[in-house]
């Protein structure tokens, strides 16, 4: 198992142009699937401030089982989030730490609104950046997906990963049926677009899929992401509560 393992841990998902209201807070836990083997859990939680308009995402994840007794990898991330003028969500500061692996990694961005600015470090390079408003956190953007009203259009987001921008596009695949241990969810199946990528390409097999429940707010309730040797990692849900 290499670090991709964790991939789907800060990728997980993605701001839409019509936007609802920001759920309550939430908790969400989910299951680490390495192909055929469970190999981890994740914890997420969500804090909404409604007087200020502010709150914090917070996700932590870790290897558990046999798992556990091979790799000690653990993931804390956070973002500190605020609503602007317009309505809109942004973030103001996000944390990223992966340890007890063969290779550790962190990561914090912070972002100065007013000049349009944002601060990036990682363990390697340090960057000021400008940047347009929208612009979203590698952990916020998920957040952003359950305030869409209309994402059977798709779904683009602009984010800043480590020190470098990028955009994320997400095309609708359909709705599909999935069983959880919650019972079974109606979900709206997303699949992420890479325009840069050549799609003749046969030894390309990356792909990320996810599946939102229209009933639990657009919570991705699964994401499949394949590696470029075809390794698959999943992460299911197994609870949630608030929503």
């Amino acid at each position: 198992m290499k670090q991709y393992l964790f991939l789907t841990l800060s990728l997980f998902l993605i701001s839409s142009s019509v936007q609802a209201e920001l759920p309550g807070s939430f908790s969400a836990s989910y299951a680490l699937h390495y192909d055929d083997l469970r190999i981890g859990v994740m914890e997420r939680r969500f804090t909404h401030n409604e007087e200020n308009g502010s709150g914090t995402f917070e996700s932590n994840g870790k290897l558990t089982g046999l798992a556990a007794l091979f790799r000690k990898d653990k993931i804390t991330e956070s973002s500190h989030w605020e609503i602007n003028n317009d309505g809109q969500l942004r973030p103001v500061e996000y944390r990223y730490e992966r340890t007890g692996g063969e290779k550790e990694k962190s990561v914090y961005h912070h972002f100065d609104w007013r000049n349009n600015k944002v601060i990036s470090k990682t363990q390697d390079e340090k960057k000021e950046l400008t940047v347009a408003p929208g612009l979203l956190d590698k952990l916020l953007y998920q957040l952003a997906m359950m305030e869409t009203e209309n994402p059977e259009v798709g779904l683009e987001y602009d984010l800043i990963d480590g020190t470098t921008l990028k955009k994320y596009q997400f095309d609708f695949k359909g709705e599909e049926e999935l069983s959880t241990p919650m019972g079974k969810i109606k979900t709206l199946k997303f699949q992420r677009s890479r325009p840069n990528e050549n799609p003749d390409n046969t030894k390309n097999k990356r792909s990320t899929i996810l599946w939102c429940a229209p009933s639990l707010h657009y919570l991705p309730i699964r994401v499949d992401t394949i590696d470029k040797k075809g390794h698959l990692t999943s992460i299911r849900i197994k609870e949630v509560a608030g929503l």
